[in-house]
């Protein structure tokens, strides 16, 4: 266990001095309500609140962080070799995410502090983007970049990460590739590594800069997945990248999330194509689905997996249910909420999280275990407003506590990170795989409890309001 440090004001560099004096002297309340600091130094006051619950993961967090010359990393695991990858899905961007969403729920500077010295080292390890396959993409590229600095970018007098953010926006447009009317990055359709995850990030570069030739890029982006889409059930389908073993269907590797990018262009653009081809997905979706019951379940992939099913944000409704929402969302056809719905039903009914599976095994996070299904029920009850979606997140909420491991005055969660092996565990850092996704999900909690902003994800269509 590496000891805990601080960065001290003498340390920061200037650019981010800078921003913390701006602060003091336009108020922090222009940014973010200010409250004080709640002492929580006893990590059983993580169960009286969710906003504790945050505050006891940023204290393990911070135990591991690793100071360098431009700002602080983090290792993916305790006492790893080095920093984690440059990336969103395992690395230091999603600890930032944390700490500046931190901030915002409770306007201590020491987490705008932690944040940004994050964020420089990101910068500094990017100064040369290494961008080659995958690494252009929203969780594991560039994009994840993006969209972390311009969020960041938002705080008063943090003009400096708007303009990092713009200028990876820049390179990012550089690396596309034209392929007929369309481009591409590398030879991945997905969110994770791929074309409609870019597409998402340049769809916010969009709302958030008003980036017209962002744009323009998702558009041409969304021509190149069509071309990709393979007539399948009477729709379309998308593998993840040609050459991949076996075909999985669902959001973070498949058809559920190029769909969910497409109705997200249709919405932006007004473009018919686009729309009919989310809703070509969602065709082969359902024909493959098991809808038996009132539920709506989709197989893993259609080889070692055909029969396992799976209860997050990958794999399972957590995520996929994304792609019925935007559609209802973006068409204003109420009959799409069905499927959200039989979506919400299959979790609600599979007996998780007391019951553990192959398709739901010893994993707390944001990508395939508790994290992401309690995400999803408290985005549900945030719309629907129905009890037993908040019931179900708060059942979860108490599940996750009760698996922390409390290490001094922090929390940890020591898991399996695949499926195939679960007795591989260890307690991450990151966003989707460990404290930093799991903290952040206790704030979505708190956002909710409070009434409050909260950081929403290129690929959620879930707003804050």
């Amino acid at each position: 266990m590496r000891s805990l440090h601080t960065v001290s004001e003498e340390r920061l560099a200037p650019a981010r001095r800078r921003l913390l004096q701006s602060l003091a002297a336009t108020g922090a309340a222009a940014v973010f309500p200010w409250r004080a600091p709640a002492a929580c130094a006893d990590p059983a006051d993580a169960t009286r609140s969710s906003l504790a619950a945050a505050r006891c993961a940023e204290r393990w967090i911070r135990r591991q962080r690793i100071a360098t010359s431009h700002g602080v990393t983090w290792p993916r695991t305790p006492g790893g070799s080095g920093p984690a990858p440059n990336q969103l899905y395992h690395g230091a961007p999603g600890v930032v995410l944390f700490y500046l969403e931190l901030y915002g729920a409770t306007g201590d500077t020491a987490y705008l502090r932690e944040a940004l010295a994050g964020a420089e080292d990101v910068a500094a390890r990017n100064a040369l983007p290494q961008v080659q396959t995958p690494e252009a993409g929203l969780y594991m590229g560039l994009s994840g970049q993006v969209f972390v600095l311009a969020e960041l970018g938002k705080l008063a007098g943090a003009g400096r990460y708007t303009q990092l953010a713009r200028r990876y926006l820049a390179q990012l447009t550089r690396l596309s590739r034209p392929v007929g009317e369309g481009v591409e990055w590398n030879d991945f359709n997905d969110i994770v590594y791929g074309t409609a995850g870019i597409g998402l990030v340049l769809l916010y570069a969009h709302r958030r800069f008003g980036d017209e030739a962002a744009l323009e890029l998702a558009r041409r982006a969304g021509l190149r997945l069509i071309d990709t889409g393979i007539a399948a059930d009477g729709g379309l389908r998308w593998e993840m990248e040609p050459t991949f073993e076996y075909y999985m269907p669902n959001f973070s590797h498949g058809t559920s999330g190029v769909g969910y990018f497409l109705a997200e262009l249709y919405a932006a653009t007004g473009d018919r194509r686009f729309l009919d081809a989310a809703v070509q997905s969602t065709r082969h979706l359902l024909a493959i689905a098991d809808t038996a019951n009132g539920q709506c379940r989709i197989v893993h992939d259609d080889g070692p997996g055909k029969h396992l099913h799976f209860y997050g944000w990958c794999h399972g409704p957590a995520g996929t249910a994304r792609l019925f929402h935007a559609l209802g969302r973006a068409t204003g056809d109420p009959s799409w909420n069905e499927w959200v719905e039989r979506g919400a039903r299959t979790v609600l009914e599979s007996g998780v999280p007391e019951k553990r599976s192959e398709g739901y095994w010893n994993n707390f996070g944001s990508c395939c275990g508790d994290a992401a299904v309690m995400r999803f029920f408290l985005d549900l009850y945030q719309v629907h407003r129905r009890p037993q979606y908040l019931q179900f997140a708060q059942h979860l909420r108490g599940f996750i506590l009760e698996h922390a491991t409390q290490q001094g005055d922090g929390c940890s969660w020591v898991h399996a990170e695949g499926r195939r092996d679960t007795a591989d565990v260890s307690a991450q850092t990151g966003y989707m795989q460990g404290a930093a996704g799991i903290g952040a999900a206790f704030l979505r909690f708190d956002a909710l409890e409070r009434g409050r902003a909260h950081v929403v994800l290129p690929d959620s269509p879930f707003t804050t309001v």
